[in-house]
């Protein structure tokens, strides 16, 4: 129970440190693409753009970032994915995003929404998202080696499949897996109970 809190607190303070970044990303993009770099020029920007209506529309800009990002599978484990998965679900969410606003340009009349502006929020936010969630893995990676973040599971199979996945949790501790019990496929009756247990 303990390990599941810690996990959904973790999910949540990734989900929450997304959801800041996209927020001053969008800022950061907005100042540059307005050219109002200096901080009394950004202010004025800002106070033209500070309606309710707008601030109505940048709620809903941040509920789909978190939509898109959990569609995306941001918040799914990624212990044994590969870097190249990671940086397409990133590409592919920041783009998604992007192309929302796009379309969004011209029903909302977003002034602000310029060609420039979409570019500069699409690679800023691409390299940020990157580089915030690499940087997360190696601490994650120490972490585990220490017996922290730590996920229990049970290995259903057979053969050498299933013996090359046993090895591999057991040699590599920085995955994070603890194996529990070991069920061999050939145990199971056709009811899915296994053999002996009630």
């Amino acid at each position: 129970m303990l390990i599941s809190y810690r996990r959904h607190a973790l999910i949540m303070l990734t989900r929450l440190f997304d959801l800041a970044a996209v927020c001053v990303i969008f800022l950061i993009a907005l100042a540059i693409s307005s050219h109002a770099l200096s901080w009394p020029g950004f202010a004025e920007v800002l106070v033209m753009r500070i309606k309710v209506i707008n601030l109505l529309l940048f709620m809903a800009y941040i509920m789909l970032c978190s939509i898109i990002f959990s569609a995306c599978g941001f918040y799914r484990s990624h212990r044994l994915s590969h870097w190249k998965q990671r940086l397409s679900e990133i590409l592919f969410a920041v783009t998604l995003i992007t192309v929302m606003l796009l379309v969004l340009r011209w029903p909302l009349s977003l002034a602000f929404d310029t060609n420039e502006f979409l570019l500069v929020f699409w690679f800023i936010t691409c390299c940020a998202l990157m580089l915030s969630h690499e940087i997360v893995r190696p601490l994650m990676y120490l972490a585990r080696l220490r017996g922290r973040n730590m996920r229990n599971v049970i290995i259903v199979g057979e053969g050498s499949d299933a013996t090359a996945l046993i090895d591999r949790l057991r040699q590599e501790a920085s995955l994070g897996y603890r194996i529990l019990r070991i069920i061999d496929a050939r145990e199971l009756t056709t009811n899915g109970r296994i053999a002996g247990d009630i």
